[in-house]
């Protein structure tokens, strides 16, 4: 059991298994837009945390990674890239 709090709330879960399946090619599609975005936002999470407002599901940092990753993504897997017309800094 692992357990945690988030924005206040107190959790328990069960602490995760590693597979032993090969991932999807759709899991590898996902994880590659992930951590690009990932990086992107990382490079820039002081100023995501203040120039994205938190909400009572998700924190600035978090708004900014949804907002970008469904907008911002461009290419095919594997060669994706960040379309940095469409990225959004600031959303106050």
């Amino acid at each position: 059991m692992v357990g945690g709090r988030w924005k206040g709330i107190d959790y328990m879960r069960h602490k995760g298994r590693k597979s032993k399946k090969p991932f999807t090619l759709a899991q590898l599609d996902q994880q590659a837009k992930f951590s690009l975005v990932s990086k992107f936002i990382a490079t820039l999470n002081k100023l995501m945390m203040k120039s994205f407002r938190d909400t009572p599901e998700l924190t600035g940092t978090n708004v900014a990674f949804k907002y970008n990753f469904d907008n911002a993504i461009t290419g095919i897997y594997p060669a994706y890239d960040l379309d940095y017309s469409k990225i959004l800094i600031s959303k106050r």
